[in-house]
């Protein structure tokens, strides 16, 4: 191979391993406001409250009132 050859194949795996590729845009984050961690049962249980502020923006815009999304989940098992 000569060093043509090498600077184009480097050149070429360059292009195709950079990037992102396989990114996900995150439209709507949430963020968790609160965490609870309780034992009950033999099993331990946390507990924990997302706030999504996605539609913060144009209420302001608006001049509006709006109540804040909130997402209680719940989750259980043996271990952490």
């Amino acid at each position: 191979m000569t060093n043509h050859d090498s600077v184009i194949s480097l050149l070429f795996c360059c292009l195709c391993l950079a990037g992102c590729w396989g990114m996900k845009e995150i439209d709507h984050p949430a963020y968790i406001h609160a965490i609870g961690v309780d034992y009950e049962d033999g099993q331990v249980v946390v507990y924990a409250q997302l706030i999504s502020f996605s539609w913060l923006a144009k209420v302001e815009a608006e001049g509006r009132k709006r109540k804040i999304n909130r997402y209680d989940r719940k989750s259980n098992g043996r271990d952490v």
